[in-house]
């Protein structure tokens, strides 16, 4: 069986989450907070109809340390950053090859080679998790830990907190 490389605690929309008293990236006494703003839309929707984009957003606050600030955003945007250079570059190098196909063939194509230009950026995000990260559903979050020991300690806290709440680690 394969390790989890990441351990994600799933948490009810209505439950306001409670984090141990350290920081989320080096465990140490936080000296600050920062926040994570999360889109809980159905991508496939947002992208059949982008205005949709525009509500369900929710805000997570959490223990953050001063020294770690700088380098948690970084991850957090410099993957982002990447991502999107990723995309454009394949698709900037691509079209040009595919001038002389119809125009629906060519996005098909064009789009295709991207995802693959994309593959090995997935298996990075995929084999070296982010610090910390949150995804949003219509009903639950997910909170996503690099640490195995805070998301235990974040699940015991948040269970002790909702006994009765639906809440699950994995």
């Amino acid at each position: 069986m394969m390790m989890a490389l990441s351990t994600d605690v799933r948490l009810p929309k209505r439950i306001m989450p409670v984090f141990p008293d350290r920081c989320v990236v080096c465990h140490c006494l936080p000296t600050s907070t920062a926040k994570i703003n999360t889109n809980a839309q159905n991508p496939l929707a947002v992208f059949l109809m982008p205005i949709l984009y525009l509500f369900g957003w929710s805000r997570v606050e959490f223990p953050l340390c001063s020294a770690c600030k700088p380098r948690f955003y970084f991850q957090r945007w410099g993957r982002t950053v990447v991502c999107w250079l990723v995309v454009g570059v394949a698709v900037f190098a691509a079209m040009p090859h595919f001038d002389e196909w119809n125009r629906l063939t060519r996005k098909f194509a064009v789009g295709g080679l991207a995802l693959i230009a994309l593959v090995p950026y997935i298996a990075f995000e995929l084999f070296v998790p982010r610090s910390f990260d949150v995804t949003s559903g219509s009903a639950s979050t997910d909170y996503e830990f690099a640490s195995e020991e805070y998301a235990v300690e974040f699940f015991a806290l948040n269970k002790a907190e909702n006994p009765s709440a639906k809440i699950e680690i994995r």
